[in-house]
């Protein structure tokens, strides 16, 4: 702790302390709620700040009113929306400094380097582009829906899956779901390698969309040199 004058300073949150000290939440739901309310504690209400600290440790604790009755407890991912939730309301004016600091964050990059037959790409976006993205790749490989979206070139043996993807863990599995409907072929990709496909059919569509700047009047294209062996 800090010292002054010999003198320990007290807690910025004694609530989320005394709650961590007592076993009642872990030190993931203690941390995500000091870190948002003290993001916005310089120009924050003291008094909406401590009420903020109560109502988020309730929650995690599954106590929603003062009579000591305790229902269902919130996990750290629930408290930390709340939490973001609480800290944009308790300093509206760190908003929008906020959500331009994380445009300006944007980035997207793609290698130009082909290992094992892959190029790795990678990078991060706003929320609502990722929101974007995860609902178009939820509508489209919802197992109710047609499969579709299949790369023309089979996986060969040799491959080898890219590392350091966010989407690793997942993507070695099989997938489930498809096969429980009567009449249905299951997909035999994984669901790293359906999203991979998808990805593929939207560069393509918009590679022939009329609202994609040309190349010397022409759509982007790609132009593939192989040996002649390998086409036997």
């Amino acid at each position: 702790p800090r010292v002054r004058v010999g003198q320990p300073l007290p807690a910025l949150f004694p609530v989320v302390k005394d709650a961590l000290q007592d076993g009642l939440i872990g030190i993931e739901t203690a941390d995500v709620i000091t870190r948002e309310l003290a993001t916005a504690s310089p120009r924050a209400d003291v008094e909406h700040l401590a009420a903020a600290e109560q109502f988020l440790v309730d929650q995690a604790t599954g106590r929603t009113d003062h009579t000591g009755v305790v229902g269902v407890s919130l996990p750290a991912d629930l408290i930390a929306i709340q939490a973001r939730q609480w800290r944009d309301r308790l300093d509206t004016d760190g908003i929008e400094p906020r959500a331009e600091k994380a445009f300006q964050d944007r980035d997207f990059w793609i290698s130009r380097r082909v290992h094992n037959g892959v190029m790795k790409f990678g990078g991060q976006v706003t929320p609502d582009v990722g929101g974007k993205l995860h609902a178009l790749l939820d509508a489209v490989l919802n197992p109710r829906t047609t499969t579709r979206y299949h790369t023309d070139r089979p996986t060969g043996p040799d491959d080898e899956t890219a590392e350091g993807t966010e989407g690793a863990e997942d993507s070695t599995r099989s997938v489930t779901g498809q096969s429980a409907q009567p009449g249905r072929v299951r997909d035999p990709r994984t669901p790293g390698q359906q999203r991979a496909d998808v990805f593929a059919a939207m560069i393509d569509s918009l590679a022939r969309s009329t609202d994609t700047p040309t190349v010397s009047g022409a759509s982007p294209t790609v132009i593939v040199r192989v040996d002649a062996d390998v086409l036997e």
